[in-house]
Formats: structure tokens, sequence, C-alpha cells
């Protein structure tokens, strides 16, 4: 039996493997053979985006100003630096941004395949790291050493961060990393569970929650429950609540009163399963008022934050530049939307958003009931960037721009289906 591969697919494949290096997987870590993987990323993002223009991803003339935009915001990103910025840094920012700009001049179809692709070697990538997180937690340890990560934010008002103790520290495997510390969370090859929750769970509203029909949808879902994200959790709690309404299948919406509340007593009974004293960490209740504690800034966060309200004009509407945010003594370790509005400024920030909203803009028709589906995804991701601002990378716009061509070649099949059993 031979396997055959037509160019097509493969080039999606290549153009999906870039967006799963956007993700920082661990083996491009500088710590991981000296960083030197990293360069092939870039060279994968620069290939991609060349297979891009070969297929035929041209700019239109509406397509002039998201370009315009998009040199604004590498300059604003990258340019724009607080404490300087090396040339392997540019380079690398550059080969993304032209991947981004190649991605959004396709035509639909061909982001929808990418699409399809990524969600494929997204999931395959989660696999190894599952088995040993099981593994792991059964007592065996398959680890082949330790690695470090320079990535701070999942660490923001944790033991670990203010103590230093072991701090981005993970369990190295053959295919897969693990946090080092009490409280070992299925990350993949990530450096964060809640990047595998939120992905999981945006993939899964751009595939219309499809658990039944599609296998790849059934191990994402798996993914997302696993990893214990509860930004994920949201997500998906979001996509069926807004689905219920619009839908008003007042059943479904009973069944998730029913998980709330169960879940609430989850949070609420003391317990000594990590995994349930994470959640109850992030979660508060008083009286009832329910607070949603957030461990995307640490305690001393806004002490740093005053530094830019208390800026004079220039710097609100630009910020500091690159990386201060991180260099900040008070909002190092955070991971927030602020982070992004600190670093460029309430112009800059908002002329991210507006870039993102402004190139979605061709799949939100007029009647928008026949495009709900397209409006809750963007919708989520909206709500995404509030502890993940960092959205201009390949992985994000694929499920985007490519789950939005996806859910409109969806709903087409429904249709069809519809027609044909008439």
């Amino acid at each position: 039996m031979s396997l055959k591969i037509s160019y097509r697919t493969l080039e999606n494949y290549i153009c999906a493997i870039a967006g799963i290096l956007s993700m920082n997987p661990y083996f491009i870590w500088p710590t991981f053979m000296n960083g030197v993987l990293a360069y092939v990323a870039y060279a994968i993002y620069l290939f991609s985006a060349a297979l891009m223009i070969r297929r035929g991803g041209r700019l239109r003339k509406k397509g002039v100003i998201g370009v315009l935009l998009f040199c604004f915001i590498f300059i604003l990103t990258y340019l724009h630096s607080f404490s300087g910025i090396a040339i392997t840094t540019l380079l690398g920012g550059a080969s993304l941004f032209l991947y981004l700009i190649t991605f959004c001049c396709l035509k639909a179809e061909d982001q929808k395949e990418i699409f399809q692709a990524f969600v494929k070697v997204f999931v395959i990538s989660l696999i190894p790291g599952l088995i040993y997180y099981v593994l792991e937690l059964m007592g065996i340890s398959l680890s082949i050493g330790r690695i470090y990560s320079q990535n701070q934010l999942t660490y923001a008002n944790s033991a670990e961060y203010f103590s230093g103790q072991s701090t981005g520290y993970y369990k190295l495997y053959v295919g897969a990393v693990l946090r080092v510390n009490t409280n070992t969370r299925f990350a993949g090859i990530y450096d964060e569970a809640g990047l595998v929750g939120t992905v999981a769970a945006l993939c899964l509203s751009a595939m219309h929650m499809d658990i039944k029909g599609n296998k790849w949808a059934r191990w994402l879902l798996l993914f997302a429950i696993m990893s214990f994200s509860l930004g994920g959790y949201l997500l998906i709690l979001i996509y069926f609540i807004l689905s219920s309404l619009r839908k008003k299948q007042w059943k479904l919406l009973a069944i998730l009163v029913f998980v709330t509340v169960v879940g609430y007593l989850l949070l609420t009974v003391n317990t000594n399963v990590e995994m349930i004293k994470t959640l109850q960490s992030r979660i508060q209740f008083s009286g009832t008022s329910i607070t949603i504690k957030n461990n995307r800034e640490t305690s001393q966060f806004n002490m740093g934050y005053a530094q830019f309200l208390n800026g004079n004009l220039i710097r609100k509407l630009f910020g500091f530049g690159r990386g201060a945010a991180a260099e900040n003594v008070y909002m190092n370790g955070s991971s927030s939307y602020k982070c992004s509005v600190f670093n460029y400024g309430y112009l800059g920030f908002g002329l991210m958003i507006f870039e993102i909203v402004y190139l979605y803009r061709a799949y939100l028709q007029k009647i928008w009931k026949q495009h709900w589906a397209q409006f809750v995804l963007i919708a989520l991701f909206l709500v995404s960037v509030y502890q993940r601002p960092s959205v201009y990378f390949p992985y994000y716009f694929i499920i985007l721009y490519g789950g939005a061509a996806y859910l409109s070649d969806y709903k087409e099949r429904c249709e069809r289906s519809r027609e044909i059993c008439k």
C-alpha cells in the first residue's frame, strides 16, 4: 500500500507547521540546541510565504489599507523598542509579518485547507505529551532531562514565581515538556497549558463544535479538558451559551446551567486534587458574587501600569516600546492586554485590534443571521485577547481567518445535505 500526497496537500502542511512553530514549541527555545532551530523556523515562515505567493495570493485594491496597517504595526512592535532589538529578532519578526500578509491575500478555499492541516498537526503534536502526562500521574517518568524556558508569563502570582525556585524549568521528553513543580499540567510541546486550552477552544469554535461528525474535534475537546485551562473552559462555555440563545435551544441552556452549578459545587469543596485546587485558586466566591482571579497580572502589576497612565500624551498614544512591560519590575511575569497597551499605547493597541476586525469584514455579511458562527468565532477571539494580547502570529491568523472560511464551507455543506435528504 503506497501513501500518495499531492503537492497542494504538502504545501498546506508546510504552512500549517509554520503556524505550529509560531506557538513557541520547546525545540525553538534558546536553551534547546542553543536556539539553532529558531532560524529553521524563520526559514519555514519565508518558504511558506513563497508557497502562498506561488499559489496565487495577490493583493487586491481593498487590501492596500490592510498592508499599510501591517507595515505600521510592524514598525511599532519591532522598531519602536524599549531597549534596542537584535537583528535576529528583527528578521524573525519580518518573516512572521510576511507570512501574515501573504496568508491574508489567499483565497478563502486556500485558507480553509491550511486551517484543516493546522488542526491535524496541532492534535498530533499533543498526543505524546498527553501520554507522558498520564504516566507522570501514575508515578512513571520517562523524562530525559530538564530544559529552561525564558517565558516567565506563566508564573504570575504563583509561589514559584516569587520564590524563584524552579522558575521556568521543564522536564524534557522525546516530543514533549512538562513544568517542574507540584502542579504539573499537560501542555504537550508548548510552554503553557493555557495556550493549549485556548487554541483548542478557538479551533473547536471554528469547527462549529462538530464533536459528533469530526474526530479531530473530539481530540481538541479532550485536550481542552485535560489542559485544565480556565480560559479554554470559559471560551467553550461562552460558545455554547451564544449558540443555545441563537438557536433557542432551551434544553441545552438548562444543561449549561446544571453544569455551572456542578462546577460551583466542585470549586467550593475541600479537595486534595491538584487540578481542582488550581481552578479553585482562580475563582473566588463571596456571598452572591463570583470573582475570577486574574493570574495574568502579578499583585504589583498596577503599580507599573500607573507609569503609563501618568505619562504624557505621546506616551499614552505610542507606549514605552517593545519589551517595556517585560522589563518593568512591577509588570514582569504578567500577560494581559494592558501589557500591549503599556508597550504600544492606546493608538498602537487600538490599531492592532482594528486591523484584525478590518480583515475579518469579508466574512461578515450584511445579514448577520446567516453568518452567526463567524460572529461567535471573532467574539471569542477578541475575548481571548484579554489574557493573550500577542496575536500577530501565524497560528492565530490561521484559526481566525482559515476558521471563518471553514465555517462558510461547513454551512454550505450542511445546506447541500439538507437538500439531498429532502
